[in-house]
């Protein structure tokens, strides 16, 4: 039996953007966090009222996927787990081509990161950042993790947990056809974790956008599982193409804003990297204080 083995090789994607605080007197920054505070309480109340909030402990939200990696195209499923007020689960089931499919399973669980991938259907399948097999690049693959699911949370609930030590600051209007946003900066460990633009009319949040590099994926098919070497050249490839490039810009658009449970959510969400979509996520399915365990958050030894 032929055996197929892909190797995606993807770029961590962090950012380098800080904020100065020097750059503004202590009252000037005061100001700007309380406009983003007020702006911020505008729009949960125009997505819920205050009572369902408080209500809402825990969420299992669920839908399907369809990424693009270069020229290849994958679709699944994907689903979200979120018990308040600290653990945050994403779980990706994508297939590649036919009959092979990639798990990947993303995890905030407090102050801990971890991830958990698997392959099924004859692939042996690798998905790691630069340097992954060193504990430097361990490390930066899990911020990038730990940001990743934190703008997942502030795109559902548009809060993050309280551990993550997110600030929030007013930085402008933005300018759009369909009329002017809003503009809050958020970081956490003085790292920028991204913008969030919220529409003045509506007070709903219309996109998140963040600084990284672009993906890179590099695929290999072989009869047999290749050797370290090979799987080595592969890697070093990725990354020389990867280090070359500068960042660029992430953009999550949402739409297709309905109510359930009483708190409205966006069900419609496009990934756009450097202005080529890359992503689409369609969520069909949710669940409002499912009884979730602290134990599905915690990583199986």
């Amino acid at each position: 039996m032929r055996l197929f083995v892909l190797s995606l090789i993807l770029a961590v994607s962090t950012t380098s953007l800080l904020l100065d605080r020097a750059a503004h007197p202590a009252h000037a920054n005061q100001d700007i966090a309380a406009k983003a505070q007020s702006i911020l309480a505008q729009a949960r109340a125009a997505l819920g009222s205050e009572a369902k909030w408080k209500a809402l402990q825990s969420l299992t939200i669920s839908g399907t996927l369809r990424r693009s990696l270069g020229d290849r195209q994958m679709e699944g499923e994907l689903q979200i787990d979120l018990l308040l007020p600290d653990k945050i689960m994403k779980s990706e089931i994508l297939s590649p081509m036919a009959g092979i499919e990639i798990t990947r399973t993303d995890v905030l669980n407090g102050a801990e990161v971890w991830t958990q991938q698997g392959s099924s259907g004859g692939a042996n399948v690798v998905i790691r950042g630069p340097g992954n097999d060193t504990p430097q690049g361990r490390e930066l693959a899990n911020k990038a993790t730990r940001l990743e699911l934190l703008r997942y949370s502030l795109a559902l609930l548009l809060s993050t947990p309280a551990s993550a030590g997110a600030e929030y600051s007013f930085a402008g209007e933005a300018e759009s056809p369909d009329g002017k946003a809003n503009v809050i900066e958020v970081k956490t460990d003085g790292v920028a974790l991204g913008r969030l633009f919220v529409d003045q009319k509506s007070n709903r949040l219309l996109m998140l956008s963040y600084q990284g590099r672009k993906p890179r994926m590099v695929v290999s098919q072989h009869t047999a599982p290749p050797s370290a070497a090979e799987m080595e050249k592969h890697k070093q490839e990725a990354e020389a193409q990867a280090n070359a490039q500068g960042l660029v810009e992430f953009q999550m658009r949402f739409s297709d804003y309905r109510d359930e449970g009483g708190v409205s959510f966006p069900h419609h969400i496009v990934k756009s990297v450097a202005d080529e979509v890359s992503e689409e996520i369609q969520l069909t399915k949710f669940k409002i204080n499912p009884a979730l365990k602290a134990e599905k958050f915690v990583q199986k030894k």
